[in-house]
């Protein structure tokens, strides 16, 4: 884990929290398995993965296991997400 935000629902009552793993070179599988124990043993709501790469097919399908958190105004968000960083121009 690299660092935790927080954001509020609509309804503006407690603050969710949000963890945040930052990896570089090639990342795989387990770094999404271990962002999912990650988040359930701090109590986030949302995880997320920064990365260099595009995630696989894999990454993807088990950030979806991981399910969906539910706002106030009845929107789905993935529990996991993963952001690819493009790397500088050349």
């Amino acid at each position: 884990m690299d660092g935790i935000k927080f954001f509020r629902d609509l309804d503006k009552k407690d603050a969710h929290k949000i963890v945040v793993s930052v990896k570089s070179g090639n990342v795989g599988l387990l770094a999404v398995r271990e962002l999912i124990a990650t988040r359930l043993s701090q109590n986030a709501e949302i995880a997320l993965l920064i990365t260099l790469h595009e995630p696989t097919k894999p990454m993807l399908t088990e950030a979806i296991s991981a399910g969906f958190y539910k706002s106030v105004a009845g929107q789905n968000f993935s529990r996991i997400q993963i952001l690819a960083i493009a790397g500088p121009a050349k």
